[in-house]
């Protein structure tokens, strides 16, 4: 026992080491001007609702796109598993984690001065790191190897299409730029 306990000490340690340098690498993209300007200012409330809600609905679809493409490659490993019902599952996604990945990805838009095309390429991709490929990049205790590269590959893809796709709806269009929180 005291063997796994070192194992899963380690884990945690490799992870809070990585997730503090992926947010000082997040942080050296902050512009160093003082002009701060809303992030929605050039939105009307419509603007923003509908956003959101296809932010939203748009990570349920990925999510679900995703998780059908792999499921026949670890579809043994989650027979064995207690799994919420489908329903639960789309209520999860879009009452809880659609939105935090919304806000998060608002958040990382913020720390970028881009270029539509570009910015939603660079948010993607930084989404991707944060979100679906650090957290199971190293080996952990809950899933097998092959389970895990399965969903490396799956996360990492719907995850980089839910960024690009957050980068190119909430670009700051008025001003060809994104804007700063």
């Amino acid at each position: 026992m005291a063997a796994n306990d070192a194992k899963e000490r380690r884990f945690e340690d490799v992870v809070a080491a990585n997730q503090h340098r992926i947010l000082a690498i997040a942080r050296s993209y902050a512009p160093t001007h003082d002009g701060r300007a809303c992030l929605f200012a050039h939105l009307s409330l419509w603007g923003r609702v509908w956003r959101f809600g296809l932010s939203d609905f748009g990570y349920l679809f990925l999510y679900f796109l995703a998780g059908v493409m792999a499921f026949p490659l670890f579809r043994d490993f989650y027979a064995s598993q207690a799994l919420p019902s489908p329903a639960q599952m789309v209520m999860l996604q879009l009452l809880l984690r659609g939105p935090i990945f919304t806000g998060v990805c608002l958040l990382l838009m913020s720390l970028r001065n881009m270029e539509r095309r570009l910015g939603a390429i660079a948010l993607g991709t930084s989404f991707t790191i944060l979100s679906g490929i650090a957290p199971l990049l190293m080996p952990n205790p809950y899933l097998p190897d092959s389970v895990r590269w399965v969903h490396f590959v799956e996360v990492g893809l719907s995850n980089f299409l839910f960024g690009a796709l957050m980068g190119w709806i909430w670009h700051g269009e008025a001003k060809g730029r994104y804007l700063r929180i």
